[in-house]
């Protein structure tokens, strides 16, 4: 994980023992339906994908949807509302793997 500031200083961290999160806006009116997670290596069951609640912190208004590294995961649909959004966790399993960013595939309602 690279964190950085204002002045170009860049810390990079190596972790591979906890999963890392990344809130997704959806536009209203859309749903998420595929989540693919580009990375360095193809890890087996790296990512997992929530829906988020940004009032109450709940994560299980559906079920969770799992997958690899570099693979497009047909998720559980997650629909955008005004308090929920995507959270997609990933656990690169070593300090080597690189995670370049993700793509969701949304649809309409």
């Amino acid at each position: 994980i690279i964190f950085g500031n204002l002045n170009r200083h860049y810390t990079l961290l190596f972790i591979t023992c906890i999963t890392v999160p990344a809130f997704v806006k959806i536009p209203d009116g859309w749903k998420a339906t595929h989540v693919q997670v580009h990375a360095s290596a193809s890890t087996s069951s790296a990512v997992s994908v929530n829906p988020y609640n940004y009032q109450t912190g709940d994560t299980s208004a559906v079920s969770v949807s799992n997958g690899d590294f570099n693979a497009n995961i047909d998720i559980t649909d997650i629909p955008a509302s005004a308090t929920q959004d995507v959270v997609i966790g990933v656990q690169p399993a070593s300090s080597s793997t690189v995670i370049y960013g993700a793509t969701v595939t949304i649809a309409t309602v």
